[in-house]
């Protein structure tokens, strides 16, 4: 049965002419607002207790779940990151080979320049001791 604001006036008027205002008016202050089916007890306070822990556990459960997705995602990337810097290390490698490679033909090439050079001195300084 609900109670409507007539039948608490009602109550309330009964309780003052028996017990007087201010008693009354404690005994209407421990009274529901709206009636007794909207007070929640004990049981309805474990029930929503166990709901809320049911949710907050399938809620760690997906944030778990995401941040194995997360940290799978980083190894990968990881991992990406590790065959460039080999790649990088081949280039390098193969950079210091050219490099060795143009240095030697460099001293090949200064060599028979200058070899060349003091060759054809050799040559003039013959002919012109020859000719003069």
């Amino acid at each position: 049965m609900s109670t409507d604001d007539r039948s608490r006036l009602e109550l309330h008027t009964a309780l003052e002419t028996a017990l007087g205002r201010d008693p009354a008016d404690t005994l209407m202050g421990h009274l529901p607002p709206r009636g007794w089916g909207d007070v929640a007890t004990v049981r309805d306070l474990e029930i929503l207790e166990a709901r809320i822990d049911h949710k907050l556990i399938a809620f760690e459960a997906r944030l778990d779940q995401r941040f194995a997705q997360i940290d799978y995602r980083f190894a990968e990337i990881e991992a990406r990151f590790a065959q460039v810097e080999a790649r990088f290390a081949q280039v390098e490698a193969r950079f210091a080979q050219v490099e060795a490679r143009f240095e030697r033909a460099l001293r090949v090439a200064v060599l028979a320049i200058c070899s060349t050079i003091i060759t054809a001195v050799g040559v003039s300084v013959g002919l012109v001791g020859l000719l003069g």
